[in-house]
């Protein structure tokens, strides 16, 4: 580098030295051979690279220079350092001089180069209706260094137009930096699309399109383009709601029928209110709305199928943009079929099975014989057969003659039935199972047949006299069940006490329940009011099939005499319940009173009478029964002196109550009135019950001197 550096400014002061000596001497030829014996300098754009001597003239190319080589003393014949210096300010700003920019007018443009810049690129006209006009400002701007010429072509289509409407130059050429501005009008004869360009020709360059378009923001519907409505049944009604929302611009809907779409978009006020399409039974509503954005409708579709098939069906939704979608109905109708699959008399004995068959026999559940107010109850599980849910309800019915079966819809539903079946009513999901329970129930002794029918609603049903019903008779299922009334007796059936019960003394029986019936009783005793007492001990109980129980009636009377009266057994379930007859005959405590043994008199013997002399004797009183007893002495009246209108006895206790079996001992003090033989009685009266009268004897004498 530093080399070629040192040639090549060596070489430019050679050249200026020969130059100078040419002219004041006129030694060129001297000159020429001093160029011939220089070395070889190769100098490749801006740098020189001195190239070795031994190279041959022929392969010097271009881009290498013949220069003289340095003698041995050439530092003698250079410049002055400060001459050398400003020669090379010099020779600096005569190469200057050569790198002039290019003048763009003589110059030669480039396709690719942008002339002219429009402001906006495109046009674009995106909220219009028919019969208004639209307008739109269009700048062109010289975006290149040099005056301009340009054309514009007009739109090809009617709907666009332009103008213009500022001019900056009246010869036509634009000035780098100005624009010229043109109006574009648009007149939409549809609100559909609309698409045209406007051309820029610039003079020496590329050809500019601004594109021209009408188009509003496409609404954008969330329809799908197949509505599977799913599965209906046969004569059936299936009503599928699909919501549609409208997430794109604002557009006005009209349906049609596919194929009958107007090629353009007018707005049909006479359409109906919906769209019947009679081949394959769906109907469409609305056929006519407005959405705009964010807004949504809801399309009820409604299928009524008259034959088993895959229904399939296409309608057009013409949109105000003159566009249109097309999309597909499609449903299945199923004819019912509910399928018995299962009868199980409980948890784990399956009685009846038929889960694997593909035709069902008709199925009868027999319950075994039971008596009133049992229950018994049964399983069975059903199979939906179709793919569309079932409301259904259960109804049981009377067995059916033959004459009633072509009207057996209209029968009324037989509320003596013991029958039920739960649930009663709900709903069977599509394809699936479902369990059901059936009660037997019954309340009164009888056979009983019936069928239980399950109805699924809002299904017509067509009868062979041409009635329509608006129900489907689905399945029947027979039930039977014979109920046997209660055996259940008493033993003994009448309880007679023998002999004399004592009033207020509990008398106690037994009575044995036997129940022979097929089932468990379940039984109550009652008994009437009254001086007879009862107590049934257990006063309810319950007595197995087949067994007996003992039950203990204890008895007592307030009052004596003969008794007879009626119990009550009630039984559960049983109208008329067992009646116990019961008879007894109850006596009165009884209580006596005596004297010693060896007399039962009292006797008072000889009395000494005096005035105011008095006897006593003792005696004693006796309850004979296990009860209390109230009693009360006195002397018998037709006894006692009337002309005194007192007795003259005079007891210890005149009355009061005894304990049973309670011995008491009393005195009596006599009190003669005057001398006498003295007979009377004492009697004991004993209250509801019976006493005695005690004999009294005695001879009262009064002395006398003859």
């Amino acid at each position: 580098g530093i080399n070629a550096e040192y040639g090549k400014q060596w070489y430019q002061r050679r050249v200026r030295e020969a130059v100078v000596s040419t002219q004041s001497t006129g030694r060129n030829t001297e000159v020429m051979e001093e160029h011939e014996k220089a070395r070889t300098i190769q100098i490749n754009r801006d740098t020189a690279v001195l190239a070795p001597a031994n190279i041959k003239r022929s392969t010097l190319s271009a881009g290498y220079i013949k220069v003289q080589a340095p003698t041995k003393n050439a530092w003698r014949d250079s410049m002055h350092p400060d001459v050398r210096k400003e020669e090379q300010k010099g020779l600096e700003k005569l190469q200057a001089k050569s790198h002039f920019l290019k003048t763009e007018r003589f110059g030669k443009d480039t396709t690719e180069e942008q002339i002219f810049r429009t402001v906006p690129s495109k046009i674009h006209f995106d909220s219009y209706k028919i019969g208004e006009s639209y307008e739109q400002k269009l700048k062109i701007k010289n975006v290149s260094n040099s005056s301009r010429q340009l054309k514009v072509l007009p739109p090809k289509t009617k709907y666009f137009t332009i103008s213009k409407s500022v001019d900056p130059s009246q010869k036509g050429a634009i000035a780098p930096g100005l624009s010229v501005e043109y109006t574009v009008t648009f007149l939409p004869g549809s609100l559909g699309l609309h698409q045209d360009e406007l051309q820029i020709i610039p003079q020496g360059g590329a050809l500019t399109n601004v594109p021209l378009v009408g188009e509003r923001p496409p609404p954008k519907l969330s329809l799908p383009d197949t509505l599977d409505c799913g599965y209906c049944l046969v004569n059936g009604t299936l009503r599928t709601q699909f919501k549609c929302k409208n997430s794109g611009g604002h557009g006005i809907f009209q349906l049609y029928p596919h194929a009958t779409v107007p090629d353009l978009f007018l707005f049909n006020d006479l359409l109906p209110p919906k769209f019947t399409f009679e081949d394959t039974g769906f109907t469409v509503t609305p056929t006519s709305f407005a959405l705009d954005t964010g807004d949504e409708v809801v399309i009820e579709v409604e299928f009524r199928p008259g034959e088993v098939a895959r229904s399939t069906t296409k309608f057009s939704l013409a949109v105000d943009n003159c566009t249109f979608q097309d999309y597909f109905l499609t449903a299945e109708s199923q004819s019912c079929r509910v399928q018995t699959i299962a009868v199980s008399g409980g948890e784990s004995t399956v009685d009846y099975d038929i889960r694997n068959e593909e035709t069902a026999e008709p199925v009868t559940i027999n319950f075994e014989d039971q008596n009133p107010g049992t229950t018994e109850e049964k399983i069975f599980i059903l199979r939906n057969c179709v793919n569309v849910p079932l409301h259904f309800n259960w109804e049981i019915c009377k067995i059916l003659t033959e004459e009633e079966e072509s009207e057996s819809v209209l029968l009324s539903t037989d509320t003596i039935a013991p029958f039920q079946i739960s649930p009663s009513i709900g709903i069977l999901d599509p394809a699936a199972e479902a369990t059901f329970t059936i009660t037997c129930n019954p309340q009164n002794a009888g056979k009983y047949d019936n069928v239980a029918r399950l109805w699924v609603d809002d299904i017509p049903a067509v009868l062979p006299s041409g009635l329509v019903l608006e129900r489907y008779d689905a399945l029947h299922i027979t039930l039977t069940h014979l109920t046997q009334p209660h055996q259940i007796k008493l033993d003994p059936p009448a309880l007679v006490v023998p002999g004399e019960n004592v009033v207020g003394n509990m008398v106690s029986k037994t009575v044995r329940i036997v129940n022979e019936s097929l089932s468990d009783t379940n039984v109550k005793w009652a008994w009437p009011e009254g001086d007879l007492k009862f107590c049934v001990h257990p006063e309810s109980l319950t007595v197995g099939a087949g067994s007996s129980r003992t039950v203990q009636i204890d008895m007592e009377s307030l009052s004596a005499g003969d008794k007879e009266t009626h119990l009550t057994c009630s039984l559960e379930n049983v109208d008329k319940p067992l009646k116990l007859f019961v008879k007894a005959k109850f006596r009165g405590p009884r209580v006596t009173i005596a004297g010693n043994k060896e007399d039962p008199a009292l006797d008072f013997g000889f009395i000494h009478f005096r005035q105011g002399c008095s006897i006593q004797r003792q005696f004693e009183i006796n309850n004979h029964d296990g009860v209390h007893a109230k009693w009360s002495l006195a002397e018998v009246d037709h006894c006692v002196d009337k002309d005194y209108g007192q007795s003259e006895f005079q007891f210890s206790e005149t009355g009061g109550e005894i304990g049973p079996y309670e011995t008491r001992q009393l005195h009596v003090i006599f009190r003669p009135h005057l001398p006498r033989s003295l007979k009377s009685f004492i009697e004991c009266t004993v209250e509801n019950g019976t006493g005695n009268k005690l004999r009294v004897v005695g001879e009262i004498q009064e002395p006398n001197v003859f």
